[in-house]
């Protein structure tokens, strides 16, 4: 191990010499022996290598051929301190580039990176780095105590009672009741994985409230216990250790109180990069993390000092342009625990998080969002610096926004739940937080609207007379109904998530969905009965069916002489071109489109024109008018079941508002079985349930 070199001869000379293009390594064997001798750079060239060959090969495409065929590098600009290298590899026909920062020690200090951080998650030093950032964030973060102080103690807490040698030797359940109000706690968001483990049941729960087993706990729990005790808060609540998980009564009534939990907790434990419990908190990072490699360079002669023993207060500091440029909220979100369902209001709840990443803790909060390397966040950063040097103003310059994290972050938790009725289109919102929840991932699909209970709850705190409607808001119900399921479908997506949620709902589908076909915020403002006079929802007693009253029309099925000019089916998709240049664009769900698999286009297009109607909800200009498409559900009379959306499109303009006399045309052969009442005037009353 003597002979390990942070970095070959090649990569010095990358960052010694003054040339601006030059061939890296050549030969395969060349680069093999320079990663097996330590080289900083060479070994994230094979990690990229060995990624690319498994894409290809995940492709069927060819990897029979050489690892690679070239590297080569450019220097991207230099001077005042700061060097900028950029590496493209070309192999398996493919050229990805990658990015390497070498800058002075001043430029780390002005920026606050730290160049060494411990070998472990769980050393000391990095909780308390982690304490640093919760007391700091309580004492001194004027948005994040906006909060009005917590009184709330959920009904079981995990107490941490004590520490042995680096492991929790002593835990036990308390209720509330023993507790005093606003007992502060922490909260886990973890993934439970596919493997049985200890969970809290009515045999053992009298066991639980003497002492719980600790070292029979998985590994998150474990992790997550000792984290608690570190960060001087011994109280934490853990779904499967504070709900009785063989009680359907339990679950039901401390389900509806979850989002209190993640709301009160002082701060949220995330698992964020671990796929199950077994995997605990605590990556090891190696007993040294080289995400940055100090280096000497003599500036009169251009040579490179890179040796083991290079001293930590180095004149430059090497790194991937990730560590400087890249997108740590993507770092995080990219994370497994994202894609469950549930952690959606867990995150969006939570006043703050300590994510625990694969390689570094990372810090979120209302005001900062910090990571080991950048321990004083990416919020506090400098816009200007002003010095004799100008390489941080350059490199801030040259890098834009990618450094100010507010403006990077996903929007989603951009907001404080106490401050809805202030967010400008509070609708637009929780349609942008559907489109997240709906694309994750659920065990149990019942758990379709109970996962998202408690940001519900909090946006009906703020629609003082908006009826929440099983994922739907009174309020908003002409923009609302007309989500579309994204395509490409995925597999099984057409199943009901649970009987009792309705079609009109997009909680109905184990499906992602979206509003993303138009822009709502178009004609937001409008009337909406301009188009459909009557949308009243659920009126009947534990009945979910919505009463609408509106012009219901259909399509003639096209013919040679005046139907469609051309129509195309994709994936649930059918346009149709009329020769009154209006065109019907139909998106429908993937339950009605699977219904009409084993016909070819033109058989599906006269199967689906022969079988739906539709009703309009929204005018878009004067271009356009979006409608619900639906099934009737005989013999039931005027009870429909919706399959989807159409947009009807004319792009010289000339789709009127007052859309009857245009349905007059389409209102053709409604036989009285298919409504429940109608005025006269083009307006029918249904049902969809």
């Amino acid at each position: 191990m003597a002979n390990l070199r942070p970095l070959c001869t090649m990569c010095e000379r990358a960052f010694a010499a003054d040339d601006d293009t030059t061939l890296h390594h050549t030969a395969a064997e060349e680069l093999k022996r320079s990663v097996e001798a330590g080289c900083f750079i060479c070994k994230r060239f094979y990690k990229k290598i060995q990624e690319l060959r498994d894409e290809a090969h995940t492709l069927g495409e060819n990897i029979d051929r050489p690892l690679f065929e070239k590297i080569r590098y450019s220097r991207q600009w230099s001077g005042n301190g700061w060097l900028a290298r950029n590496f493209t590899i070309e192999a398996f026909e493919r050229s990805p580039e990658i990015w390497f920062d070498c800058i002075t020690k001043e430029a780390t200090k002005e920026l606050g990176l730290r160049t060494s951080i411990n070998s472990s998650l769980r050393s000391p030093d990095s909780l308390k780095q982690a304490k640093a950032w919760l007391e700091n964030c309580r004492h001194h973060h004027e948005l994040c105590n906006r909060r009005l102080q917590n009184v709330f103690v959920p009904s079981r807490l995990v107490h941490v009672l004590q520490l042995e040698n680096g492991s929790v030797t002593s835990a036990c359940l308390v209720i509330d009741t023993s507790l005093p109000s606003g007992t502060p706690y922490l909260s886990l968001s973890h993934s439970w994985g596919g493997a049985r483990f200890l969970t809290l049941t009515g045999a053992n729960l009298d066991q639980f409230r003497e002492a719980i087993p600790v070292a029979e706990l998985t590994a998150v729990f474990q992790d997550a216990l000792y984290v608690a005790f570190q960060l001087g808060i011994p109280y934490i609540w853990i779904d499967s250790l504070c709900i009785i998980q063989d009680s359907p009564a339990d679950w039901e009534y401390e389900s509806k109180r979850m989002g209190e939990v993640y709301k009160g907790a002082v701060c949220n434990l995330s698992a964020s990069a671990f796929k199950t419990g077994t995997q605990g908190l605590s990556s090891e990072r190696g007993s040294h993390f080289s995400e940055i490699l100090p280096m000497q360079i003599d500036k009169q002669n251009g040579s490179l000092r890179s040796s083991a023993d290079c001293p930590e207060d180095a004149q430059f500091y090497l790194m991937e342009r990730s560590v400087l440029r890249g997108k740590p909220w993507e770092t995080i979100c990219s994370g497994p625990l994202f894609e469950r369902a549930w952690v959606l209001q867990e995150q969006i709840l939570a006043l703050r998080v300590l994510h625990f990443g694969k390689s570094e803790l990372f810090w979120e909060c209302k005001e900062v969002f910090a990571n080991e390397t950048w321990a004083s966040g990416w919020a506090s950063l400098p816009t200007q610096c002003h010095n004799e040097d100008d390489h941080v103003e350059r490199a801030l310059s040259d890098m834009g926004d990618a450094f100010r994290y507010h403006k990077q972050r996903n929007p989603l938790w951009q907001f404080m739940v106490e401050d809805l009725d202030s967010v400008e289109s509070s609708d637009g919102l929780w349609r942008r937080i559907v489109r997240d929840y709906s694309a994750r991932s659920l065990t149990y699909s019942t758990d379709r609207l109970p996962a998202l209970s408690g940001v519900a709850r909090e946006f009906s705190a703020m629609y003082e007379k908006s009826r929440y409607l099983l994922g739907q808001w009174s309020d908003d119900l002409h923009l609302g109904l007309l989500w579309s399921q994204t395509r490409p479908f995925p597999p099984s997506a057409n199943t009901l998530a649970w009987p009792q949620v309705p079609s009109w709902s997009w909680a109905s589908l184990n499906a992602p969905v979206d509003w993303y076909i138009y822009d709502l915020t178009v004609d937001s403002q409008q009337d909406p009965t301009s188009l459909c006079k009557s949308i009243n929802p659920m009126t009947e007693p534990d009945s979910h069916a919505m009463t609408l009253i509106g012009n219901l029309m259909r399509l003639d099925l096209p013919d040679q002489n005046r139907g469609a000019r051309w129509y195309t089916f994709d994936n649930g998709s059918l346009t149709l071109a009329y020769w009154t240049f209006f065109s019907w664009q139909f998106y429908l769900d993937q339950w009605y489109f699977d219904s009409l698999q084993g016909k070819d286009d033109e058989a599906k297009t006269h199967a689906m024109l022969s079988s739906v109607f539709f009703i309009p909800l929204l005018y878009k200009n004067y271009r356009q008018i979006i409608c619900l498409v639906l099934l009737p559900l005989p013999p039931a009379r005027g009870v429909f079941r919706r399959a989807g959306i159409v947009h009807i499109y004319n792009p010289g303009g000339g789709v009127d508002k007052n859309f009857t006399p245009m349905a007059r045309e389409y209102q053709k052969n409604i036989a009285e079985n298919l409504y429940q009442d109608c005025d006269g005037e083009g307006n029918y009353q249904i049902a969809i349930v």
